[in-house]
């Protein structure tokens, strides 16, 4: 049997639709989600572009390509996420390497960026110092890099092997990213006791998933594949922002226009806001910010002006 682009781009959609995830699914959706993926996966194995399938839909698949889609499409339906099986994802209309290394950058996280660059710039400050907490992949790292060059950014992780992926797109991207391995906390209490430079701004996508919920906040598939470090949070997904909140304004530089960016998990943001409400933060004002689902997924902290 001679197998054509068309073929095996229906035979791959038909498999994956049978994967009990997407059969949760609205059945048009389901269907919509599973052609992409197909093409995908075909593009990948056969080395074309996905906008180019399109002009080969007669064309023949070698018996080998089929073999590496039927390979990847095993591994889809085991619940592996399509971004480790591709290699990459896209974040801010950029293409980042990712594997189980590290967290999927997402767009729910492109709502961090969006908000913390528009600080940026309503600031008026044209150089200063970024500290992405938790970089991952560094696709936070990085975007900030590149679209504000003047700026030191400073990408910290306690993962030295998440920290291999976020020099990759380092490089990939030629972004100037200055790399850390530590724990950010632990790192922000040391920047909190001395009187050297401090960020002026804070990114975190930090673990935010209650242990005691795992499958309430995220899909199955995350929680069974993606890296469990950069997932959970204690027993109510919260940890992270408690101590965070505890260290104290003295983690940002002691200016006008700082502040803390933080993404948080759906229903938590009101719990963040409060906690930065209190004494230590009193001359800081905190907004909340919605994704493109418009659920609250990012918590801002900041300071305009000194007191």
């Amino acid at each position: 049997m001679i197998r054509t682009v068309t073929t095996c781009w229906s035979e791959a959609r038909n498999q994956l639709l049978k994967q009990p995830l997407f059969q949760k699914w609205q059945p048009d959706d389901a269907f919509h989600q599973c052609h992409h993926e197909a093409a995908e996966l075909l593009a990948a194995a056969s080395g074309w572009k996905v906008e180019e399938l399109w002009r080969h839909l007669s064309d023949p698949i070698e018996e080998e390509v089929w073999l590496q889609i039927q390979s990847f499409l095993e591994r889809r339906l085991q619940g592996e996420p399509l971004a480790y099986i591709l290699g990459h994802a896209y974040f801010a209309g950029r293409k980042f390497v990712v594997d189980e290394r590290c967290l999927i950058p997402r767009p729910d996280t492109e709502s961090l960026l969006e908000i913390s660059l528009a600080f940026l710039q309503e600031s008026g400050r044209h150089t200063g110092c970024l500290l992405d907490l938790g970089t991952g992949s560094g696709a936070l790292a990085v975007s900030v890099a590149l679209e504000y060059p003047a700026w030191q950014v400073w990408a910290v992780d306690i993962s030295p092997e998440a920290l291999e992926v976020a020099r990759q797109n380092q490089m990939l991207h030629q972004a100037a990213v200055r790399f850390i391995r530590a724990d950010g906390l632990r790192l922000l209490a040391k920047i909190n006791k001395r009187n050297g430079k401090k960020p002026h701004i804070i990114l975190s996508n930090p673990p935010y998933i209650a242990e005691s919920d795992p499958y309430r906040r995220v899909d199955e598939e995350v929680v069974r594949f993606e890296p469990h470090l950069a997932l959970f949070a204690g027993k109510d997904g919260l940890d992270f922002y408690r101590e965070l909140a505890r260290l104290g304004p003295g983690i940002l530089a002691d200016e006008e226009a700082v502040g803390l960016f933080l993404e948080v998990g759906m229903g938590q943001a009101k719990q963040v806001q409060q906690l930065f409400s209190t004494k230590p933060w009193h001359s800081f004002a905190t907004q909340l910010h919605c994704d493109l689902r418009g659920v609250h997924r990012v918590v801002a902290v900041i300071r305009h002006h000194r007191s």
